[in-house]
């Protein structure tokens, strides 16, 4: 499942995998609001860390947590989604997996971000909830990402197998590394659940 950002649309997204050497079923949701020429998952007139902002990734997560438990159950699969996303993909990354684990297998969010809303507190961890790796670019100003950083630390401290990968010199995008990372994470996911 490929998740774009604000503003983009499936049929662009979705060039984000394509001639990825894995063979697997391709989901690339359209974002719930009209937004410019493309669409938005949830609002962002707040901060990024807002409760506002926390409490629409949830909401946003939750549509399309329903939307997976649809699909699997009309088209089954085997294993669970494998899910990515960038930037506000990015986010609904992170939320399906920390508040969704029964349709998430592992999460790959690129340029996402945790607000506190979106955290699992002390305890509140599913032991089913998937590994967890983010690559994020240290030169994005758009998504910094110290409060990526700070997430990751917090999530392996609640007992989520959660990594960070970051890349030097990259702002608010995809970068070829990061593709060809992304790519390589994605195929060893689908790997383990064959």
């Amino acid at each position: 499942v490929a998740i774009h950002g604000l503003g983009d649309r499936p049929e662009s997204f979705a060039g984000l995998l394509s001639g990825a050497d894995f063979k697997a079923r391709l989901i690339v949701p359209r974002g719930l609001t009209p937004y410019h020429d493309g669409y938005s998952w949830f609002a962002l007139q707040q901060a990024l860390g807002s409760d506002d902002v926390g409490q629409g990734i949830l909401r946003a997560a939750g549509a399309l947590a329903a939307t997976l438990e649809r699909l699997a159950a009309e088209r089954p699969t085997r294993g669970k989604a494998v899910v990515t996303g960038f930037s506000q993909g990015g986010a609904l990354s992170f939320a399906l997996a920390l508040h969704h684990p029964r349709v998430v297998g592992a999460a790959f969010p690129v340029g996402g971000w945790v607000p506190p809303a979106v955290l699992p507190g002390a305890g509140a961890v599913d032991p089913a909830t998937p590994a967890l790796v983010a690559l994020h670019g240290e030169a994005d100003r758009r998504v910094p990402i110290e409060p990526t950083r700070d997430a990751i630390a917090t999530l392996s401290r609640l007992g989520v197998k959660a990594s960070l990968e970051a890349y030097p010199d990259v702002g608010h995008t995809v970068s070829a590394e990061m593709r060809r990372d992304l790519v390589r994470l994605i195929r060893g996911a689908i790997g383990e659940m064959r």
